[in-house]
């Protein structure tokens, strides 16, 4: 099999090493291509030896998208026009971190359910109406893999490999044992535990509980209902959720919906009234009083300070 593996300049070397690591194992020739090819910096001292886009001649079997914090190259000629080629030819192709952004600006996206960092997750929604943002590890619709980045990269590789096993010398545990690799991650793993979530020597129904609130927090459930949902009655919850996480079910829920809501306080423009809808709060009002409680400030106040970072 023969793998693309296109990148821009600092690319991770983590998220480098990881697929070629992998690649190998698999017994799958590689190519490295960038827009110009030739050395390209990494971090430090530390390059990658490329071929250039336009000096790729032959069949492609697969791609692996990887970038640097700046994507644009991806997205301009001559990778945009090689990449938006390769990927009508419905090649698989796996794309990690921000260039999934740079797939997006191709519009080679649409219609999908892509995975990237849980902080784009908001700004792609909101320039590519047509693709639907994951703040997961990994996604993959159709023969496109998604990848947040960072080690998920280990996993995202080990799962792409083995959605093309059937043109691969060697079977996704091979490929795992040469790489001395753990099995990977499932491929829909948040990238964040639940928010607030209790210690890993807190007992198993607490964590149920906390998974029950996690995948409700913008149409929140009565407390009785998640209480009978993990096999527990409302007060026996209430002593677990007081003795483990000193607070009550229910201003453990609140703090969790607070805590997804702030994201959109600080990284949007939208009218906190709508934001207060959106996480399940009665209205405007009830929301500030209570995101003032927990953060310290009202949510305009946070919103203008957060302006006010450096980028």
């Amino acid at each position: 099999m023969r793998a693309i593996i296109v990148m821009t300049e600092q690319t991770p070397p983590l998220e480098l090493g990881c697929v070629l690591g992998l690649a190998a194992a698999a017994r799958t020739e590689t190519l490295l291509v960038s827009a110009t090819g030739g050395a390209v910096p990494l971090a430090q001292n530390l390059f990658a030896d490329t071929l250039a886009a336009d000096d790729i001649s032959g069949a492609v079997d697969c791609i692996v998208i990887l970038s640097g914090p700046d994507a644009s190259a991806l997205s301009e000629a001559p990778l945009g026009k090689h990449l938006r080629y390769w990927l009508r030819q419905e090649k698989p192709c796996l794309a990690v971190g921000p260039a999934v952004h740079a797939l997006a600006r191709l519009g080679v996206l649409e219609g999908l359910s892509v995975a990237v960092p849980q902080g784009d997750v908001i700004s792609l929604s909101r320039t590519h109406a047509d693709v639907t943002a994951l703040d997961t590890l990994m996604a993959c619709d159709g023969r496109v893999f998604t990848c947040a980045g960072g080690a998920a990269a280990l996993d995202a590789m080990q799962l792409f490999l083995s959605g093309i096993a059937q043109a691969m010398d060697a079977s996704p545990q091979e490929i795992a044992e040469a790489c001395l690799a753990p099995p990977p991650r499932p491929l829909h793993t948040p990238q964040r535990p639940p928010v607030l979530s209790p210690g890993d020597s807190a007992p198993g129904s607490l964590h149920r509980a906390v998974a029950e609130m996690e995948g409700a927090l913008d149409t929140p459930r009565p407390i009785p209902e998640i209480a009978q949902a993990i096999g527990l009655s409302q007060r026996q919850m209430e002593r677990l959720f007081l003795t483990h996480l000193g607070a009550t079910p229910a201003q453990h829920y609140r703090a969790m919906r607070l805590t997804r809501a702030r994201r959109d306080v600080t990284d949007t423009t939208t009218p906190i009234v709508d934001i207060a809808g959106r996480h399940g709060f009665s209205n405007a009002v009830h929301f500030s009083r209570a995101y003032k409680q927990l953060f310290g400030r009202p949510p305009q106040r946070d919103r203008i300070l957060a302006r006010r970072k450096p980028a």
